[in-house]
């Protein structure tokens, strides 16, 4: 009888550990990651961006194997996702903005424009504004590569230069 006593005690215990003490380590360990100023990231198929200045790579939304990197910077969300298409620049770009205007308080502002990295990647540029403040998305295509990228905070009119920056010095293979 003390045998089952103290097997079951033990049991309880290891319960009480997971139930308890494994939510408080969870929230103990940050997900944020800070991102050093100028390093390069992999963000998928070879493609690197060099995140703004204060970036922080949230650990918990980046998903390395589908291509997705999420940064919080200052209040903004930054989530860039490369992926292999078959489609046109145009089309990638009607694709994202039919997602974005998908979303609840979320109006797209004007068309978008065309932009270009430093190494000379064609993208297109637009803004939308929600409920949380403004954004901008971008997608940037070469060969049957594409990179879309959102970024939406109420700071944003503080750091989009920044922003603009990291985004023009993304780097294809």
């Amino acid at each position: 009888m003390r045998a089952n006593l103290l097997g079951t005690l033990a049991v309880l215990l290891v319960l009480l550990v997971m139930v308890v003490g494994l939510p408080v380590l969870n929230q103990a360990i940050p997900a944020e990651r800070p991102v050093a100023v100028g390093a390069a990231i992999d963000i998928g198929h070879g493609v690197r961006l060099v995140p703004p200045p204060g970036a922080a790579m949230d650990t918990t939304r980046t998903l390395p194997k589908q291509g997705v990197l999420f940064l919080v910077l200052h209040g903004l969300d930054f989530r860039a996702e490369v992926k292999a298409t078959s489609q046109s620049l145009e089309d990638s770009a009607r694709r994202l903005r039919g997602r974005i205007q998908g979303q609840r308080g979320v109006q797209l502002a004007g068309d978008p424009r065309e932009v270009v990295t430093a190494s000379g990647v064609p993208g297109l540029r637009g803004a939308f504004s929600a409920t949380g403040g403004d954004g901008l998305y971008a997608v940037y295509q070469r060969d049957n590569l594409a990179v879309q990228i959102t970024v939406s905070g109420a700071s944003l009119p503080d750091q989009v230069t920044a922003v603009e920056t990291s985004m023009a010095g993304m780097v294809f293979p």
